[in-house]
């Protein structure tokens, strides 16, 4: 008998290899997959104006970076006691603008600068609803809790993202032509829209993201939100919430994303470093030991070791 239903991935249109720098941008899956790719010491840059829903917001972040724009104090909104940026995430919040500002162009500079020389970037589409502050005239990244009624609340077309998204590619290949996109879709229901709302929601984005990457060989589309939703098709791979993927969940789903992106010789690689990551995670009882001690210096040696054969990854905050 058979209780579930297994994705039969099928073969990428490029590798990814541990080499490669990759720019991840997007909703918190997009976090999710940097973390893992972090934590094994994967050269990575995420979210410079932090995560993101909607393909508007994304486009306008990238476009942004590309063309390095300077943020003044006319960009900013006070609200609630801070500072805050209608196209950033609510962490770029300051109650000095002048120190909000130095972090949101510093960001945009280590962007600029990363995305020249990158080789992937990572693209997670979370909600096709977007927030149109109704005075400015712009679609918002975030409402940074300002009244409801300074906004109009609208889904994006199907052409409307198929734009952005082209857009999106466009402005990234100005400034790096060889770079290759993977696109994503957040597993992450948006239930605060409604059920049936979600649902066309991630169609829309669904579409679109298909009609700009089957179109095109350095596009490629990673299928998180139907592993999520046909493979692991029960609650007990949710959180408490009901809504957002746990650890197991995301675990699975990294496994896969491992099997269809990276090539052969670097998925040793990430197992081996994989492996060395849960000795560095181990936290014991009694760190004062004897035994504790000649473990971190055995620990010590694999990671110079790992450094000598890898130099192309960085260990210098374990060593």
């Amino acid at each position: 008998m058979q209780f579930r239903t297994t994705i039969k991935l099928k073969e990428a249109k490029f590798k990814v290899d541990i080499k490669d720098r990759i720019l991840l941008l997007g909703s918190c899956f997009s976090e999710h997959i940097g973390n893992r790719l972090k934590s094994i010491k994967w050269n990575c840059f995420e979210n410079p104006h932090g995560i993101l829903f909607n393909p508007a917001s994304i486009h306008n972040c990238i476009k942004e970076i590309a063309e390095s724009r300077v943020y003044k104090k006319e960009d900013l909104i006070f609200s609630n006691e801070l500072w805050y940026s209608w196209q950033h995430h609510g962490k770029f919040a300051d109650t000095v603008p002048d120190e909000l500002l130095t972090m949101i162009n510093n960001k945009i500079v280590e962007a600029n600068t990363f995305l020249k020389t990158t080789e992937i970037c990572i693209i997670t589409l979370g909600s096709a609803w977007v927030y149109k502050h109704i005075e400015k005239n712009i679609i918002v990244a975030n409402c940074h809790k300002v009244p409801q009624k300074e906004f109009n609340k609208t889904l994006l077309s199907v052409n409307e993202i198929v734009a952005l998204l082209s857009e999106s590619v466009y402005s990234l290949r100005k400034l790096n032509p060889e770079i290759k996109v993977v696109f994503t879709l957040s597993p992450v229901r948006y239930l605060k829209d409604g059920f049936t709302e979600n649902a066309l929601s991630k169609a829309h984005l669904l579409t679109a993201i298909h009609e700009v990457s089957d179109v095109d060989n350095n596009i490629e589309y990673f299928p998180a939100y139907e592993i999520f939703m046909d493979d692991l098709r029960d609650y007990r791979f949710n959180t408490v919430d009901l809504v957002h993927p746990n650890d197991q969940a995301i675990d699975y789903i990294w496994e896969k994303f491992i099997e269809f992106m990276i090539n052969d010789s670097s998925k040793q690689i990430i197992k081996e470093l994989s492996n060395w990551r849960k000795q560095m995670d181990h936290r014991p009882f009694h760190t004062e030991t004897e035994e504790y001690r000649v473990f971190r210096e055995k620990l010590l040696k694999v990671t110079e070791e790992l450094q000598r054969r890898f130099p192309f990854l960085n260990f210098s905050d374990e060593m």
